[in-house]
């Protein structure tokens, strides 16, 4: 073989051994064989759902109290079921235990388990904190805190027929929405996605969503408010104490009320002259709201 024939053989042996390495090299670089031109392909990520559950601490609205049976669940007072406001969420079931001097509390009163079916009505607005006895969504809650957050409103009374005050023409008085107004114009929480490459291979950030939703004016209510006697405290013109058969119907009064959609619990009530502030421009930021207090969830 001369020495141009043996240079050929070496230049076609070099050159099968370039296309064989190929797809090897373009397993290594994402599909791509080394040199090739234009964008890459961004690898296909599978879209994180965004949750379906509300979070321990959220606000959210009472769906039903369930007693236990003590003799079968010695241990357990009864169930929680309670609806978050915003849109595709999925109710939350937990339990209540029995605990060595706890109770439920409204303010500085607190309430024995033969009292929580007075109390956790429907509709009622609250904040639960749990505890999780297992990884798994379907794993038992515990509640371990209750909390409720009064509101002002201004209104009107209306008729009082023993412990219950019903108030029409209520609105807040600081001219916000109503609170369960107010979370349901919320967008549901989503998991971050990553960032998406545009066409030209450029990364750009996902895009995000605003956190409240445009309101046209805030409606007014007639709600139906409990003054339980322990307590809600009730004042005339004069700062004087009174009793809910003491309030003249039309009446213009201020109320803080444990809020339900057109009820609730009455912790003070006191004879006004001032207006309701009237929010026609909104949206407002909404304030943090807390995540405990009300004391602890139990009963002994």
């Amino acid at each position: 073989m001369t020495s141009h024939q043996t240079f050929l053989c070496a230049a076609i042996a070099a050159a099968m051994g370039l296309l064989i390495a190929q797809p090897a090299q373009a397993q290594r670089t994402g599909g791509r064989p080394v040199g090739a031109v234009g964008p890459a392909t961004p690898p296909q990520t599978a879209r994180p759902s965004g949750p379906s559950g509300a979070g321990s601490g959220d606000v959210m609205q009472i769906v039903k109290f369930t007693p236990a049976d003590e003799a079968k669940n010695p241990d357990l007072i009864g169930t929680l079921t309670l609806k978050p406001f915003r849109k595709g969420m999925k109710p939350v079931t937990v339990r209540i235990l029995k605990e060595e001097d706890a109770k439920i509390s409204i303010g500085s009163v607190g309430f024995t388990p033969d009292r929580y079916a007075e109390i956790l009505t429907k509709g009622l607005q609250c904040n639960v904190a749990w505890t999780q006895e297992g990884d798994k969504p379907s794993s038992p809650k515990n509640m371990s805190t209750i909390g409720f957050q009064p509101i002002s409103v201004i209104g009107i009374v209306d008729s009082v027929e023993g412990d219950v005050i019903t108030i029409k023409n209520a609105l807040p008085s600081d001219g916000r929405n109503w609170p369960d107004d107010e979370l349901a114009s919320m967008p549901a929480p989503t998991v971050p996605r990553p960032p998406t490459a545009s066409p030209s291979g450029a990364s750009r950030p996902p895009p995000t969503t605003p956190r409240v939703q445009p309101i046209k004016k805030v409606k007014m209510r007639k709600l139906k408010v409990r003054a339980f006697e322990e307590v809600a405290k009730l004042t005339d013109e004069n700062n004087e104490e009174i009793s809910a058969g003491d309030i003249p119907v039309g009446t213009k009064v201020e109320v803080a009320v444990i809020l339900s959609k057109t009820t609730g619990i009455m912790t003070t009530l006191a004879y006004t002259n001032a207006s309701a502030v009237v929010n026609k421009e909104g949206p407002r930021p909404l304030p943090p709201r807390p995540t405990g207090g009300g004391g602890p969830a139990g009963g002994g």
